[in-house]
């Protein structure tokens, strides 16, 4: 499946103008195998009662991740995981672990109210793939009376979870975009993959309209929030 870059950017500001009532990660498109600097988007406490704590799960394949850094009311903890076999990053070096998860926790009283956005951003390398490949990262946010939202549900996906006074939801994703050209690898790999001859200038084309993009999204989304 091919995509203009035309058809990217329509729908990019498609998502600009709409009001978001889940959790998101902005912005929502990009190009494989890219550097991709984002934020999780929580756009309200939970009902009454306010968030305290986010955790956002990092994909199988995004790598070199990196969080903004917080000297304010949010502490940031991490896990990580082993990766077996290892993956060669993009300076040939060999990757033997990874960032599993990124968590948020309000300090000093602070917290998202109901009326009240907030974003939590963090970087990274998407992994290669194809026209119309999606990454899903699954956010759990946590609210100060024990109830929670787990937005980790794929479409076609009946997700179950026994975790008490927890709500599941869809799950926020990235589209990929070539702009057209074909790429054979695998997502997640770590690997080069063959292209053809006009990705590179399509592909920076394409960069340049998601930047303005993402600044579009980002900007609309404060506004109807």
């Amino acid at each position: 499946m091919h995509f203009s870059t035309k058809t990217v950017v329509a729908s990019l500001l498609v998502a600009a103008t709409s009001v978001q009532g889940h959790a998101t990660i902005q912005p929502n498109a990009a190009v494989p195998g890219s550097s991709y600097y984002g934020a999780v988007r929580i756009p309200h406490g939970c009902g009454e009662v306010p968030t305290n704590n986010v955790t956002l799960l990092i994909p199988d394949g995004f790598l070199s991740v990196k969080w903004e850094s917080q000297f304010g009311p949010w502490a940031v903890t991490t896990t990580t995981k082993t990766l077996n076999p290892p993956v060669t990053g993009s300076h040939g070096e060999s990757i033997n672990s990874t960032i599993a998860s990124i968590t948020w926790t309000a300090q000093n009283g602070a917290h998202i109210l109901n009326t009240e956005y907030y974003d939590f951003r963090f970087s990274g390398a998407l992994p290669k793939g194809n026209d119309g490949d999606v990454v899903y990262f699954d956010i759990i946010q946590q609210c100060e009376n024990g109830a929670s939202y787990l937005w980790g549900q794929r479409p076609g996906q009946n997700l179950t979870d026994n975790t008490p006074n927890r709500t599941v939801s869809s799950a926020p994703k990235v589209s990929l975009f070539l702009n057209g050209t074909s790429i054979k690898a695998t997502a997640g790999d770590g690997k080069s993959g063959t292209t053809t001859s006009n990705q590179s200038s399509d592909a920076t084309t394409l960069r340049a309209a998601l930047a303005g993009a993402g600044a579009s999204i980002f900007a609309a989304a404060v506004y109807f929030l």
